[in-house]
């Protein structure tokens, strides 16, 4: 099996493999949302932040990079737009295999956890994709309306890339343990 690279030091050549850098992110980013009560919500947008790493155009263009090709910019390869896309797609996975009535908490989900993977690149920060919310009842509960902005750019984009980074993601994290987090996350935080 091919070796991912996640980044390469400048002033060495040490390599840091995509599977570490994911995994020591997705641990600090829960280590960091645990002070507020959402560990695997923050551990779970670290894990998938820099999944669009996983393609061969990515891994050619950080080789070219540090080699010094000055074709190759930062900004080039859209290594960040992949995670988003395997969230929802992992949310459509999850849908059929619980059979939840209530799709709004795991639409919510990605929703906001998507937004900061796709914006985690963008110098203009989260994109403006949050829908329509209203309010139910005097309980202080909210719920999103049908009608997402998000979910409909998202289903206008086509990105060639998504399908192969995934089931690269796929096989080396297993679907299953991303299914056991989202369970965890619509559970404890979503769910009330």
């Amino acid at each position: 099996m091919m070796k991912y690279i996640a980044h390469i030091g400048r002033d060495n050549d040490q390599t840091q493999l995509l599977s570490d850098h994911l995994t020591t992110v997705r641990d600090m980013c829960e280590e960091w949302g645990r002070s507020i009560g959402l560990s695997h919500v923050c551990g779970l947008a670290g894990w998938l932040h820099d999944c669009g790493k996983y393609t061969d155009e990515f891994q050619s263009y950080i080789l070219r990079a540090h080699n010094g090709d000055p074709k190759a910019v930062p900004g080039i390869v859209d290594h960040s737009s992949a995670g988003g896309f395997y969230l929802i797609q992992c949310i459509e996975k999850y849908k059929d295999v619980t059979g939840l009535a209530n799709q709004q908490p795991a639409k919510l989900l990605a929703e906001l956890v998507g937004n900061a993977i796709f914006a985690h690149h963008n110098p203009n920060g989260a994109l403006d994709y949050i829908g329509e919310v209203s309010q139910l009842g005097g309980d202080n509960q909210f719920v999103l309306k049908d009608t997402l902005p998000f979910s409909k750019r998202v289903e206008n984009v086509r990105v060639k890339i998504i399908k192969k980074c995934t089931m690269k993601f796929d096989h080396v994290f297993l679907l299953n343990l991303m299914n056991q987090f989202l369970n965890s996350i619509i559970k404890q935080h979503l769910m009330r």
